[in-house]
C-alpha cells in the first residue's frame, strides 16, 4: 500500500492506493467532529478496477483506512452507502466488515464501526 496525505482548511485527506494501482480509499480526518453524529474519520471514496473485484482489494484497503485513522488515536470511523450509487450486496459486505448503521436519511446510511 501507498499513502498520501493532504492538508486541506479543516481536514487531511489520507489517500490509500493498492500497490499494484487497481484500487484505492479515501479517508478523510476532520480536525473537529462533523454533524450530530460526531463524525470524525471518514471513508468517502473505495474504489477497485472492475477486472481486479473479488480479490479482497477492497478489504485491504479498508483494514488499511482503518488501520490509518486508529493510528491517528480516533476510536471510530465512518462511511456512507447511497441507495442508487451501491448496491444492497456492498452494504451487507460493510455490515460483515463490522460496520453498524448509525443514521439515515431516504437514500443514504450513514455507517460506523468501532476500532478500539
Amino acid at each position: 500500500m501507498k499513502e498520501q496525505k493532504q492538508r486541506w482548511h479543516d481536514f487531511t485527506n489520507y489517500l490509500i492506493l493498492e500497490a499494484d494501482g487497481q484500487g484505492s480509499v479515501q479517508l478523510e480526518i476532520y480536525d473537529t467532529p462533523r454533524s450530530q453524529f460526531k463524525v470524525q474519520a471518514y471513508i468517502c471514496r473505495l474504489f477497485v478496477e472492475p477486472e481486479a473485484r473479488r480479490r479482497g482489494i477492497a478489504y485491504s484497503l479498508m483494514m488499511a483506512a482503518e488501520a490509518t485513522a486508529k493510528a491517528l488515536g480516533h476510536d471510530a470511523i465512518f462511511l456512507e452507502w447511497r441507495e442508487g450509487e451501491g448496491s444492497k450486496e456492498t452494504l451487507e459486505w460493510y455490515h460483515r466488515l463490522g460496520y453498524e448503521d448509525w443514521g439515515w436519511n431516504e437514500d443514504q446510511i450513514l455507517l460506523k464501526k468501532s476500532l478500539s
